[in-house]
């Protein structure tokens, strides 16, 4: 009979290893305030973050869009490394 029992699962099948509950609660917070529209919200929020040159601000916002939709916070990410290695500008 042991030969047709499961073994029984050690992990949770959505547990990637990240066990950052400051994160989760506050995204399932923007997630109670915003519904589906969230990940749009906190993009918006990272945006505002990263116009006012609040860095650390932004990556939160950024971690919170990427709990919702990893392409979208995937490509903030790549938009706020590239607006750090931009040439900078001299006046002559």
């Amino acid at each position: 009979m042991r030969a047709f029992v499961k073994p029984a699962i050690s992990t949770a099948a959505n547990d990637d290893g990240n066990d950052d509950s400051q994160l989760l609660r506050a995204a399932l917070q923007h997630f109670a305030n915003h519904g589906l529209n969230a990940a749009r919200a906190a993009r918006d929020e990272a945006e505002r973050a990263l116009a006012t040159g609040d860095r650390s601000g932004a990556e939160a916002w950024i971690d919170i869009c990427s709990a919702f939709d990893r392409r979208q916070g995937a490509r903030l990410k790549r938009e706020m490394s590239a607006q750090d290695i931009q040439p900078a500008t001299y006046s002559r």
